[in-house]
């Protein structure tokens, strides 16, 4: 079984445009570019983050993003900002862009599907359970929980507990 240690910096090949907090730790398989993350953050393995180079992907402090997680902040525009004490569970997706994009079909469906973008905003303490999908334009509150396979297409406040396709509010947390 191979040992994973807590690593200041990470050589990988394939990771550009990255900076590292103190006691970040990177598992195989990341593919990264244009993020910042804070200190004693972990990443589980496979997982993909891109951010655009004037409008990296943030990530904040002692947060936990497991193995197969896509974070696709890449269009230039908008930015995926993560604070501090955020948990993800394994395969979640957060998107700043999404519609049709295809050169060859886009002219035919950009008028039904229009393209949506926005920014992405994860407050403190927040939980994502697995295989969620946090699409363009949302904000979560702190506190806030999203249950497994949750589609987010709208922001919530803090202290609540959203679920389904698409999410609503379940209850409060508090």
């Amino acid at each position: 079984m191979k040992k994973y240690a807590k690593v200041d910096v990470v050589v990988e090949p394939r990771a550009n445009n990255v900076k590292f907090g103190k006691g970040v730790t990177v598992k195989d398989g990341c593919q990264l570019s244009n993020v910042i993350i804070g200190d004693n953050t972990r990443l589980g393995r496979n997982v993909t983050i891109f951010g655009a180079r004037r409008k990296p992907v943030v990530i904040g402090k002692n947060c936990y993003i497991p193995y197969g997680c896509y974070f696709s902040g890449a269009d230039g525009k908008n930015q995926i900002i993560i604070k501090d004490n955020v948990i993800f569970a394994p395969y979640c997706v957060i998107l700043t862009s999404s519609g049709p994009c295809a050169p060859q079909v886009q002219s035919k469906l950009i008028n039904r599907f229009p393209q949506r973008t926005g920014s992405v905003v994860i407050e403190d303490d927040c939980w994502i359970m697995a295989r969620s999908t946090i699409l363009p334009g949302v904000r979560l509150g702190r506190e806030a929980a999203v249950a497994a396979h949750s589609l987010v297409k709208k922001s919530f406040k803090s202290s609540v507990l959203i679920g389904g396709v698409p999410a609503k509010i379940i209850r409060s947390i508090r």
